[in-house]
């Protein structure tokens, strides 16, 4: 279980340096931050799955929950690639 928890776990924190040590030359930075938040979100959804079950009254699960953030993050990947530019250029 520690080599999942790593790789699980660890991912979050080197995705989060990466985008702090290296600012991309893109604008539109914004989204990837958005979908690094999803991928949290996610994540807790799926570490509370019993808990976010029944506070929703038995009826979607955490992991189920996750699968619609993980969604909404690729859409929000697709938005950032249809809109990149780079910094200073006009669109």
């Amino acid at each position: 279980m520690r080599a999942y928890g790593l790789v699980q776990f660890l991912t979050l924190a080197l995705i989060a340096l990466v985008l702090v040590l290296f600012p991309s030359r893109l604008r539109g930075a914004g989204y990837l931050w958005c979908m690094f938040i999803g991928y949290v979100i996610a994540k807790l959804f799926e570490e509370f799955d019993g808990q976010v079950y029944d506070a929703l009254g038995q009826v979607i699960s955490g992991h189920s929950l996750k699968h619609v953030i993980a969604a909404i993050s690729l859409w929000i990947f697709a938005l950032a690639l249809k809109r990149r530019r780079l910094r200073g250029m006009q669109t």
